[in-house]
């Protein structure tokens, strides 16, 4: 199966859902091709991951425009798209939904501190893209920013890696919270990704 993932932020952006959006392609890549889609200058490179770089230092229309062009030429190969929260993506991802209305498409609704930023259009267009998509995935604390949909499921958070301190312990159970985590997190999106992709 061929995964894109659409992306405002990824390491080093340490922001937001950046180091998550990272996690989740290496580990999907274990199974899957996984092509990601960023805004960046120097992202971190993961090996067996396709990253298609926009970048960010540029005048914002010619961003938004490289960034939807480049979204519809990854999403006509991919299986499946999942979208990670951001008025940078959401724009495009409303137009590609428009281009591929019967691809399964998911939106990952992680990154609380977006909405702080959000004027009257960039609500139109989350609200919008909520409406659209094949499923709209929230945790606890991002429900309440959710319009309400019956595609809207809420699903288990992962924690942030342990920091490993050099004249510490090494943090042994809190390594295996980790793992145990984004492994039920890995199982629950690829059971919702084969669920939809057998329903197209």
């Amino acid at each position: 199966m061929h995964i894109l993932i659409a992306t405002p932020l990824y390491p080093p952006d340490i922001a937001g859902h950046g180091p998550y959006v990272k996690e989740l392609a290496k580990r999907l890549t274990q199974e899957h091709n996984v092509t990601t889609l960023l805004y960046g200058n120097i992202p971190e490179v993961l090996a067996d991951v396709e990253l298609v770089v926009v970048h960010k230092k540029q005048f914002l229309p010619l961003r938004l425009f490289r960034y939807t062009v480049t979204f519809i030429k990854h999403a006509y190969c991919a299986d499946i798209i999942y979208i990670q929260n951001g008025p940078s993506v959401e724009l495009p991802a409303l137009l590609v939904r428009m281009l591929f209305w019967r691809k399964p498409m998911v939106l990952h609704v992680a990154d609380i501190a977006s909405f702080s930023y959000k004027n009257r259009l960039s609500s139109l267009i989350f609200i919008l893209l909520c409406k659209s998509v094949s499923v709209v995935l929230t945790y606890p604390d991002t429900e309440k920013c959710t319009p309400p949909s019956q595609s809207r499921k809420e699903i288990m958070s992962v924690k942030r890696r342990p920091e490993i301190i050099t004249l510490l312990p090494y943090p042994t159970q809190a390594m295996a919270d980790y793992e145990l985590h984004w492994n039920k997190h890995i199982q629950e999106l690829l059971a919702l990704t084969t669920k939809l992709c057998t329903h197209q």
